[in-house]
């Protein structure tokens, strides 16, 4: 539809703008990332043409998503420019997930800069609340569900994640529900309750592969590959997880701190054994950590290496890494 309407538009460069920013986030969606960046550009082209201060806004929000995807880091400067348009967003259509700084956030989730994150997501939240604006809530929640998961809080996540789940049903979000099982399932997880961990991500995943979301498919996916090597079981987790490795690889994604399950597949490679495909999936992740300067990626991309060695017989190595 968006395809048809991108042909019917003709002069008017704001529609256009906004087609093309919504063919990004579609693409995005369906995993082509080639094709999100194509579009998110273009978008970002016509509204620099246009100087219409709310497409704008918009335009300066996706691109650097995107961007950030392919392992090209973060554009300060263009999400600056974004969070310093979103006034010209309020009104009769107020979008808390189009703005800049909901993007700011994430990008602060995922480069582990966790008190900043959870301070904008909830001013966020809060904002929506006070304008009465309740389709925010699911995607917010789902991200300070996994925050609050990485840094250790327990209860909060849980409560994020049971709150991102059932706001996605009660407004009926279809395919954004998936978000709300992962988190769920990601939390319960992580508290050792293995089945309602394994039916919640059950059902993330049969609502995203419903919909042929594969940026909700990976991480469902790589919480039942988490699941199944906790409970010491690397074969059903490989089966797991060399799909969503797989996805990720063919979306393009070069950011190692976003769906975060190579190292999880690594250690499932080594518990079988199949120590020349573990190497060859850490190497390109301990490169992109490195280059990118994330801790995270750094610090788990050395733990595998440990096993790699490990497995080898290298306990000097080991004990290094």
């Amino acid at each position: 539809m968006f395809e048809a309407a991108r042909g019917e538009a003709g002069d008017d460069l704001s529609l256009r703008a906004r087609i093309e920013q919504n063919l990004g986030y579609a693409w995005l969606f369906r995993g082509d990332l080639a094709a999100s960046e194509r579009h998110a550009r273009a978008a970002l082209q016509l509204a620099e043409e246009l100087q219409e201060p709310r497409v704008m806004a918009e335009a300066f929000t996706a691109y650097p998503f995107v961007e950030f995807l392919l392992g090209r880091g973060v554009d300060q400067k263009l999400l600056d420019r974004g969070i310093s348009l979103e006034g010209h967003m309020e009104g009769e259509f107020k979008s808390h997930v189009l703005r800049a700084s909901f993007v700011v956030a994430q990008l602060l989730k995922f480069t582990d800069r966790l008190d900043e994150a959870r301070r904008t997501f909830t001013e966020l939240l809060g904002d929506a609340a006070v304008h009465g604006a309740e389709s925010p809530n699911p995607q917010i929640r789902y991200h300070l569900a996994e925050l609050e998961c990485r840094a250790g809080n327990w209860v909060a996540a849980m409560e994020h994640a049971r709150e991102s789940r059932a706001g996605a049903q009660r407004i009926r979000m279809g395919a954004m529900s998936s978000e709300g099982h992962f988190a769920v399932g990601l939390v319960e997880a992580h508290l050792g309750r293995a089945e309602p961990a394994r039916l919640a991500a059950l059902e993330g995943l049969r609502v995203a592969e419903a919909a042929g979301e594969i940026l909700l498919l990976i991480p469902n996916l790589a919480v039942l590959g988490f699941l199944e090597l906790s409970l010491g079981r690397p074969a059903e987790a490989d089966a797991f997880l060399s799909r969503a490795v797989e996805l990720e690889q063919a979306m393009g994604v070069r950011e190692p701190a976003y769906f975060r399950m190579v190292p999880d597949e690594v250690e499932a490679l080594v518990g079988l054994g199949r120590l020349d495909e573990a190497e060859a999936l850490l190497a390109p992740f301990e490169a992109a950590g490195r280059s990118l300067d994330r801790a995270w990626a750094m610090a788990t991309g050395a733990r595998c290496r440990a096993l790699v060695f490990a497995a080898r017989g290298d306990l000097q190595g080991a004990s290094d890494a």
